[in-house]
């Protein structure tokens, strides 16, 4: 894609015109200049780093988990018809190593008992 860069402007010898032997006019009848002001450099868009990492989201009852990171379109911003960058702004990754998985507590089976311990002077006893 390309711009014209140059403009011309034209003036006529008729602001009056030279009558009865008088001179003609003078300068130039065309000028030329430049528009640079008005045109824009085409530039692309860049990625810039990925940001670190967000907390890990844990899942614990897979003992699995998730985390993103992003990134921007800004190094440089595209502009003046350039081209905006290509791939995605969202990474996202598993982060299983720092997670569990819950698993409560349970008791297990009586023992048996061991020994019955007795106090004849009371006639009671106690299992131990």
């Amino acid at each position: 894609w390309n711009r014209n860069l140059e403009w011309n402007r034209t003036r006529s010898c008729t602001n009056p015109a030279p009558s009865c032997h008088g001179r003609d006019c003078e300068g130039d009848l065309i000028d030329h200049g430049t528009c640079d002001d008005l045109c824009c450099q085409t530039m692309n868009g860049g990625w810039t780093d990925w940001e670190y990492w967000s907390t890990c989201v844990c899942d614990h009852s897979t003992g699995t988990g998730t985390w993103n990171r992003t990134r921007s379109c800004t190094n440089p911003a595209p502009s003046c018809f350039g081209m905006d960058c290509e791939g995605n702004l969202l990474d996202n990754g598993r982060c299983d190593d720092q997670c569990c998985l819950t698993v409560d507590g349970g008791l297990t089976d009586w023992s048996d008992w061991n020994s019955c311990e007795c106090d004849h002077s009371t006639g009671t006893g106690t299992w131990n």
